[in-house]
């Protein structure tokens, strides 16, 4: 048996998903997680994916916090204007909780985004690095 890549170089493990063999340049290619370079860039498309999953469900959920928001303000606003009953100030208590709630959605989001491109640029450094390998 040969490397898959390196016909001229004995294997050193197996991939753990095609169970090719691969040598040390190859192991090294893929950092080290047991993956040849083909299924360790579908590993890295796979990642880049669910990162974008997940920020579409974050923008879905911080979009429905800042309606809750807007709502709790205009409702809480109409009803003390009307009534003058410090019990309707309730809704501005909704407020700050959608607010905060908001905030912490958009981090979530930042951080995703921030690990969705750091995985972007890694595939592409390792397209480019697989040319040469």
């Amino acid at each position: 048996m040969t490397c898959k890549f390196h016909p001229n170089q004995e294997p050193i493990a197996l991939c753990k998903r095609c169970d090719c063999g691969i040598c040390k340049s190859c192991v090294a290619f893929a950092d080290f997680s047991g993956l040849c370079p083909y299924c360790y860039l579908d590993s890295l498309k796979e990642k880049s994916r669910n990162y974008k999953i997940g920020e579409v469900i974050l923008g879905i959920f911080a979009a429905i916090f800042l309606l809750g928001t807007i709502f709790a303000a205009i409702a809480g606003g109409v009803l003390y204007s009307n009534y003058h009953d410090p019990g309707m100030l309730t809704f501005f208590t909704y407020v700050g909780v959608f607010g905060a709630l908001f905030v912490v959605v958009c981090i979530f989001a930042t951080i995703i985004g921030f690990k969705k491109r750091k995985t972007l640029r890694l595939l592409e450094q390792k397209k480019r690095q697989l040319t040469t390998l």
